[in-house]
């Protein structure tokens, strides 16, 4: 009977340490006697560096005291205890999991003698979900921006043209004519951001034809040097094995007019502004679900300050912009996001490591004919 529960328990280790599901154990003071394999690669400690130790060398430090000591209430209570925990590596880089503590009761008086931790990487869940309500809600606006924009748009076209007929009665030197000449002159520039407005809810049709990407910045190497101070270094990286896309050239123009222009603003009157293309053939593992796929792939980078954390969940919003007030009106980037969007791709906006702003085009391969 002895050898049988013997042989028993080392099956139930063996298969722990073989399941590519995380667990380990510990005993009532907290300290590990048990991790898998899964364990080791989830977090990227060697078993013989973390017997004998606490969980705790997993602190990311973005929980409370009290976070752990009502954990460790449920759990010492014979409960179990299960939610979010914000954990580091060993390399340092920070994950979030769902952790589910259970206490192991034995003996005759059904005792907690130990806990087993099963530990689940929910990191790329969350960056998923995130992305989907962050498109959700791009929809959303979009949707708003467009019956608005439109709305707008038909009345600006009765009021400019109302005032070119006006301004034909009205003697070029009265008063009058100058009031109509400057309510003409606002309006049409609000036409234009009506226009932006309706590029970013896709509503402007567009021309689609098989185009290549370094072609196409090719053609603005001279206007984007006119756009940028004489001091401010501009690199090109081209890949010369680029695939074609199929896109609105004129469109595809403006975003990219836009984007540096952006990166123009964020360094001000000197720097660095780097434009590169490349593919993105058979995205792997690492990568988002949302860039499954073949891409023609534009970068452009800056050296300035970077993106504040707190805009980047809305810096592709209408009207939303991190310039003085009076510096642009907050469309640049959300017409952009619009325009790719009506072209199946991806405009991203992140932070480099070593500092400075990077929008990043994802626009599908074109079919081969």
């Amino acid at each position: 009977m002895a050898e049988k529960i013997h042989d028993l328990n080392e099956l139930i280790l063996e298969s722990l340490e073989q399941t590519n599901i995380v667990f380990f154990i510990t005993d009532l003071k907290g300290k590990i006697v048990f991790v898998n394999r899964a364990f080791e690669e989830l977090t990227g400690y060697k078993k013989e560096e973390v017997l004998g130790k606490t969980p705790r060398l997993l602190k990311s430090g973005k929980h409370e005291k009290q976070f752990y000591e009502e954990m460790w209430k449920t759990a010492s209570a014979g409960k179990v205890w299960s939610g979010k925990v914000i954990n580091r590596k060993k390399d340092g880089a920070v994950y979030t999991e769902k952790l589910t503590i259970f206490p192991i009761k034995s003996g005759k008086d059904r005792s907690v003698k130990y806990y087993l931790a099963h530990q689940e990487d929910i990191s790329k869940l969350l960056e998923l979900e995130d992305k989907m309500l962050e498109a959700q809600k791009m929809e959303a606006v979009g949707i708003m921006a467009g019956q608005l924009a439109h709305d707008f748009n038909n009345l600006l076209t009765v009021i400019i043209g109302s005032m070119d007929l006006i301004s034909e009665d009205l003697k070029k030197d009265s008063v009058s004519y100058k009031l109509a000449q400057e309510m003409l002159r606002s309006s049409k520039e609000n036409a234009e951001i009506i226009k932006q407005l309706l590029i970013f809810s896709r509503k402007q049709s567009m021309e689609f034809r098989n185009i290549n990407l370094n072609g196409v910045i090719k053609e603005m190497d001279l206007l984007i040097k006119t756009q940028i101070s004489p001091q401010v270094k501009l690199f090109i990286e081209q890949d010369p094995g680029l695939k074609t896309v199929n896109g609105d050239v004129n469109m595809l123009k403006q975003v990219i007019m836009n984007l540096t222009s952006n990166a123009r603003d964020a360094i001000g009157g000197n720097g660095k502004i780097t434009i590169k293309t490349c593919n993105l053939k058979n995205a792997d593992e690492n990568d988002p679900p949302y860039l499954k796929g073949d891409f023609s792939v534009i970068e452009i980078s800056d050296s300035g300050e970077g993106i504040p954390r707190e805009a980047l969940p809305h810096i592709f919003e209408p009207f939303y912009t991190t310039k003085p007030k009076g510096k642009g009106t907050g469309l640049g980037l959300s017409s952009a996001y619009g325009i790719i969007k009506e072209h199946k791709g991806k405009l991203l906006a992140e932070n480099a490591p070593g500092g400075g702003a990077v929008f990043k085009i994802y626009l599908p391969h074109a079919e081969e004919a």
